[in-house]
């Protein structure tokens, strides 16, 4: 009998060390699990400190889903003129992250963030780069001074807005073919007497009042990579002599004015300076078409635009006619 009291003494003790071994090993893992999730948290935190410090938004904090919900509340109650710079809210969303501009502020208690969404106008704008070409003049060879490197024309083309590559760089784009841009820059009328050359160029109107000025420069052979692909506009000062690989199939192509070169699929350009391989696009049957700018002085192309105005894209040059 005492054998039996004593044996039950030893398990009822191993009994109480294996349940303060399971409550040590349980409040072990239960303090790890709550170190990792604040660690997370505080990972989390500072991925979003940094983020914001680049004023975006860290999409761990204001989920897709949430940010929908506030969206269609807030396009509920915009007025006509003001929209989202959204075509369609549930497919674009990854898009307006890179527009959001947050800024954050900490309490002894709270992170808080203020998010700011920017609003475009009804008004659609194409935007064209402008690529000056050079021209024969009696000193030799001229190049038309430009007041802009950008200019964004409005659909019915009364308005128009100039940017230069620094505003242009302000920019964001949406998606291909389409950017935002800051309503701060100011909207000039294209019937004004004061517009540029190039914004007369565009309107197709006689630049009298604000003529093209040009100044004379050094003819260089020049090859600019245009927005269409495969396309390039190509500057040659005397001749130049190109010759076309596509296959098994050479030919050449005898350049004097300024054109416009646009290669074929698993097409080469090669000329004494310089040899272009095609990327893959759609075959054109003669392998490049060659087209020449001294019978059309205004070539359009395309380009993008935005608004907190929203911009399309095209290419205009300028420097014949003028």
């Amino acid at each position: 009998m005492k054998q039996t009291d004593e044996n039950i003494a030893k398990i009822e003790t191993q009994l109480e060390e294996v349940m303060a071994s399971n409550y040590f090993n349980s409040a072990s893992l239960a303090a790890f699990l709550l170190m990792n999730s604040l660690r997370r948290v505080q990972e989390l935190l500072f991925d979003s400190v940094t983020s914001i410090y680049k004023g975006h938004m860290n999409a761990e904090l204001l989920s897709p889903n949430e940010l929908i919900n506030q969206l269609r509340k807030i396009s509920g109650r915009l007025p006509k003129s003001l929209s989202l710079p959204l075509e369609n809210i549930n497919d674009d969303i990854k898009d307006l992250y890179q527009l959001l501009y947050v800024k954050a502020r900490i309490t002894n208690n709270y992170f808080l963030f203020e998010i700011h969404i920017p609003l475009i106008t009804d008004e659609d704008f194409i935007l064209h780069r402008i690529i000056p070409i050079p021209i024969r003049t009696e000193n030799g060879t001229g190049m038309v001074q430009l007041s802009s490197n950008y200019i964004a024309v409005d659909l019915k083309r009364n308005k128009f807005i100039s940017l230069s590559s620094e505003d242009m760089q302000k920019c964001t784009q949406l998606k291909q073919g389409t950017y935002t841009c800051d309503k701060n820059l100011p909207v000039l009328t294209l019937s004004d007497n004061n517009a540029p050359c190039e914004a007369k160029l565009l309107a197709q109107q006689q630049p009298s009042s604000s003529p093209c000025v040009t100044a004379d420069t050094s003819c260089k052979d020049a090859w600019t990579e245009l927005h269409a692909p495969n396309s390039w506009l190509t500057v040659c000062c005397d001749t130049c002599t190109l010759r076309i690989i596509c296959n098994n199939d050479v030919t050449t192509h005898v350049i004097t004015t300024p054109a416009i070169v646009s290669l074929a699929q698993d097409c080469v350009l090669q000329s004494k300076e310089l040899t272009i391989y095609s990327h893959n696009v759609i075959c054109r049957p003669n392998g490049v078409v060659v087209s020449d700018l001294t019978t059309e002085p205004m070539v359009p192309g395309s380009i993008p635009g935005w608004g907190r105005y929203l911009f399309k894209d095209r290419y205009l040059y300028s420097g014949l006619g003028c």
